[in-house]
C-alpha cells in the first residue's frame, strides 16, 4: 500500500498482477498484514458473526490485492474456518490472544517492508476486547499496542497502517503516538470517535469495516476505501483517518488525495446513507457465506 506523502507517491495497494522493477517487486512481496478477529464466540457476544464477516472479508480483499497467505497473520478463536474455499483450514494462524498478537507484531512482522494491522470487535476507551473466551478475558490496552508498534518501527523502515473498528476506537488515536522521526510512517484509521459507538448492521455488512474492505477489494486505494466506509456510516458514526502528528498536515495530505482520487471503484455504487436498503452491488464476491444479512443492528456495549 502506498500513501500519498509527496507529489509522486500514490495511495494504492498494488494489485496481484503488476509489472514492476525487480526492486519494487521485492518490496511489494515483503508487505505483510495482521488481521485480528477479537472477542470470540463467548456467550453474549452479539458482534461475533459480524466480526467474522468483516475480518474474513478483509482477508479475501488482501489476497485479491496480491498478499499471500504466508504474508497475512490471521488471529481468531475459530481456527477451523476455510475462508478462501480451498478445502483446507489453513487461513487462521492462531487464537486471538495477547501473546499471539505480541508475537505477530514484534517478531513475525519485523522483516516486512510495510504492515497493515486490522482489528475489530468490542472496544472501550483505550481498550480492545482481544479475547472474551479466555478466563479472565484478555483486554488489549492502547498503550501496550503502542509499545509493540514502536518496537517494530525501530526495526522496519516502512509504514504501519492501523485500522481499528469498534466502539470508542477513536480513543486509540492520541495513544498510538509514533516515536520521534516516525510520524509519517504510521497511519491510523478508526471507525468511530473517542466517545462514539460503532455500528454493525446486517451482520456486519453495513459497517465501516465491511465497506472499507469492499472498496479495497475493488479499487485498492486507501483514501477512497476510507471515504467509502465513511460515507456509508455517515449518519451513525464518524470514522477518522490520521496520518501525521499535526491536524494541519493531515488536512493537507487528505486534500492532495481528494484532488487526485475521487472514484469509489467500478464494481459498486454507494447511494446516500439515508437509503441504505438501496445499495446496488455488482460485486462478484457477493457470496451467500459473506453476504447473508440478518437485518439486525448491533454495537459494542459500554
Amino acid at each position: 500500500m502506498k500513501q500519498h506523502l509527496s507529489n509522486n507517491e500514490y495511495d494504492e495497494l498494488i494489485a496481484a498482477v503488476t509489472f514492476s522493477e525487480p526492486e519494487t517487486y521485492e518490496t511489494q512481496k515483503q508487505k505483510k498484514a495482521i488481521i485480528v478477529a477479537g472477542g470470540g464466540d463467548y456467550p453474549g457476544n452479539i458482534l461475533w458473526k459480524a466480526t467474522q464477516k468483516c475480518t474474513n472479508f478483509a482477508y479475501l480483499a488482501l489476497l485479491t490485492q496480491g498478499y499471500t497467505r504466508e504474508n497475512i497473520y490471521f488471529l481468531s478463536s475459530d481456527t477451523n474456518f476455510d475462508i478462501d474455499g480451498n478445502g483446507s483450514f489453513d487461513d487462521i494462524d492462531a487464537d486471538a490472544t495477547i501473546e499471539n498478537l505480541s508475537y505477530a507484531i514484534t517478531t513475525w512482522a519485523k522483516d516486512s517492508s510495510e504492515l497493515i494491522l486490522y482489528m475489530t470487535d468490542h472496544g472501550g476507551k483505550g481498550t480492545f476486547m482481544l479475547s472474551g473466551i479466555s478466563n479472565p478475558p484478555e483486554i488489549l490496552k492502547a498503550e501496550v499496542l503502542d509499545g509493540w508498534l514502536d518496537s517494530l518501527q525501530n526495526i522496519m523502515t516502512g509504514k504501519v497502517i492501523f485500522i481499528y473498528d469498534a466502539c470508542y476506537s477513536g480513543s486509540f488515536l492520541s495513544l498510538l503516538t509514533p516515536s520521534l522521526g516516525k510520524e509519517e510512517d504510521r497511519i491510523l484509521i478508526t471507525g468511530s470517535l473517542t466517545d462514539e459507538r460503532a455500528w454493525f448492521e446486517q451482520n456486519g455488512i453495513l459497517s465501516f469495516s465491511y465497506q472499507f474492505w469492499a472498496a479495497v477489494f475493488l479499487n485498492a486505494k486507501l483514501y477512497d476505501s476510507f471515504t467509502a466506509g465513511q460515507l456509508m456510516m455517515k449518519n451513525s458514526q464518524s470514522p477518522r483517518l490520521m496520518l501525521t502528528e499535526t491536524e494541519s498536515e493531515t488536512k493537507k495530505t487528505i486534500k492532495a488525495w481528494q484532488d487526485r482520487s475521487s472514484s469509489a471503484g467500478d464494481g459498486w455504487q454507494v447511494r446516500h446513507p439515508c437509503h441504505r436498503n438501496r445499495i446496488r452491488r455488482t460485486d462478484p464476491r457477493n457470496r451467500s457465506d459473506l453476504g447473508n444479512a440478518s437485518g439486525r443492528r448491533y454495537h459494542s456495549p459500554e
